[in-house]
């Protein structure tokens, strides 16, 4: 018959418990440190780097977005930081804080016009058009991360993704799967929608008072206009026209049309140059 461990084996096989946990703790801290310890050294590097490169840096947006991707990697954000190196020696954070500025101002401006929802490169193009010729270049990529730079100060100003666009929201509004699905077909129906030409572009989206709750949402919005109007058949130059289906009404999406970006420069002329 098999004798039992005992009281003093027990206590054996708990202090060898205790000294095994202790010493992977050890281990532990020690990876710890010496990761600390290298990420502070990647970071040293990544100073001189900057420094050797910061005309290249402020010039290139290309250049600047690869360098904030590695800043990223390793847990340093110049765009939160309103002091110390990055801003002193760079500069990096005060361009996107004039950038995000320069971009509230543009969508405020435009806010009654739009409803609030204003397409992005329309928005770099306007950019473009308030900025100082001596103005550093500014990308795509750029006007992003200004706008995630306002979204994580607790603003409404975020980017929804449309379908082939993405639109700059400066409102606070949410929407639904259903609000999207219309957006897309306006978007790609250059700028209007009907129930039953949604129902071309998106099948499956055939009930009307799903149709109807979903537009009533956006026109709610400000991101759509009724027109109760409309060119009356498929023969029209424009080739706009609603159905006896329709009711007689086509909605339109201002953020949409392919016209606004000329008419909303016209529109920014009181914006003072940076």
């Amino acid at each position: 018959m098999r004798r039992g461990v005992g009281i003093a084996g027990l206590k054996q096989n708990q202090a060898l418990q205790q000294k095994l946990k202790e010493q992977g703790s050890e281990i532990e801290k020690q990876q710890l440190e010496e990761m600390t310890k290298q990420i502070a050294e990647f970071k040293n590097h990544l100073e001189t780097f900057a420094v050797k490169h910061k005309k290249e840096i402020s010039g290139n947006p290309v250049f600047r977005n690869q360098f904030l991707k590695m800043c990223k990697e390793i847990g340093v954000d110049p765009l939160t930081s309103n002091k110390g190196f990055w801003v002193d020696v760079l500069g990096v954070g005060d361009f996107y804080y004039e950038l995000a500025i320069q971009i509230v101002n543009i969508c405020i401006a435009l806010r009654k016009k739009n409803g609030g929802f204003l397409e992005e490169s329309e928005c770099l193009q306007l950019l473009k058009k308030i900025r100082s010729s001596k103005a550093q270049e500014v990308s795509l990529k750029d006007l992003r991360k200004a706008v995630d730079s306002l979204h994580k100060l607790g603003s409404d100003f975020k980017i929804i993704n449309t379908g082939q666009k993405r639109v700059i929201c400066s409102v606070s509004v949410e929407l639904s799967q259903d609000n999207l699905i219309v957006l897309q077909a306006a978007e790609t129906n250059k700028g209007w929608i009907t129930f039953s030409k949604l129902k071309v572009i998106q099948p499956q989206f055939n009930q009307k008072d799903r149709f109807q709750r979903a537009i009533d949402k956006l026109i709610q919005e400000g991101l759509a206009w009724v027109d109760e109007e409309p060119l009356a058949d498929k023969s029209s130059q424009v080739n706009v026209y609603s159905t006896r289906e329709d009711d007689g009404k086509v909605y339109w999406f201002p953020s949409l049309l392919e016209s606004s970006s000329r008419e909303s420069a016209e529109e920014l002329t009181l914006l003072d140059q940076v």
